[in-house]
C-alpha cells in the first residue's frame, strides 16, 4: 500500500509517516501540491494525507482530480484541519480529522487525532467513515462555488462514466 503526504511541516510529516508505516504503508512526501497533482497518475496512491493549514486552497483541487480520474477515484484522502476551518460542503472521498483550535497550527498531532488517524488506517475502514467525513454535514447547506461547478457535478457521477466537455 502506498501513501502520499502533502505537508510543509517536518514534525507533522514525521508523525503521520510513523503512523502510516505502522499500518504497512510505504510513504512519500510532497511539499508542492501542483507537483503532486501532476504526478498522481504515475504514483497511484491508495491514500493521500493533506495538512490543510499548509494548503487551504489546494486540497479541494486534489480531491476533485482524484474523483475524476478513472484509476484513482477509490483513493482515500485524509485531511487534517483546525476546527475553525471546517469545509462548507461534502466530499465523498475525504476523511476529515479536526485538531483542537489551539493545536490546529501546531506541528505534532494531538493524542486523540493520532488515535483517530490510526483507526482510519486500520483494515476494513472505508472512505467517509473517519472521525468526521467531509461528506457528512450536520445541516443541509446549499452547495456553491467549486462544489456546484461542472467539474464537481461530473465527479459526483460514476467514475466509469466518461467525463467530457469540461
Amino acid at each position: 500500500m502506498f501513501a502520499v503526504i502533502l505537508s510543509e511541516d517536518d514534525a507533522f510529516y514525521r508523525s503521520v509517516a510513523h503512523r502510516s508505516r505502522l499500518h504497512n504503508y510505504s510513504v512519500a512526501r510532497y511539499r508542492d501540491p501542483v507537483k503532486l497533482a501532476d504526478n498522481l497518475p504515475e504514483l497511484r496512491p491508495e491514500l493521500v494525507v493533506i495538512r490543510g493549514i499548509d494548503f487551504p486552497l489546494h486540497w479541494e483541487m486534489l480531491a476533485s482530480q482524484l474523483l475524476c480520474m478513472k484509476n484513482l477515484s477509490a483513493t482515500r484522502i485524509v485531511l487534517f484541519l483546525p476546527e475553525n476551518l471546517r469545509p462548507s460542503h461534502g466530499w465523498p472521498n475525504v476523511n476529515l480529522l479536526l485538531e483542537p483550535a489551539g493545536r490546529g497550527t501546531g506541528s505534532a498531532l494531538s493524542e486523540k487525532t493520532s488515535k483517530e488517524f490510526s483507526a482510519l488506517l486500520s483494515p476494513g475502514r472505508t472512505t467517509g467513515r473517519g472521525h468526521d467525513s467531509a461528506g457528512a454535514s450536520s445541516s443541509s447547506t446549499p452547495v456553491s462555488g467549486l462544489a456546484s461547478s461542472r467539474l464537481m457535478r461530473a465527479a459526483g457521477k460514476s467514475s466509469s462514466a466518461k467525463v467530457n466537455n469540461l
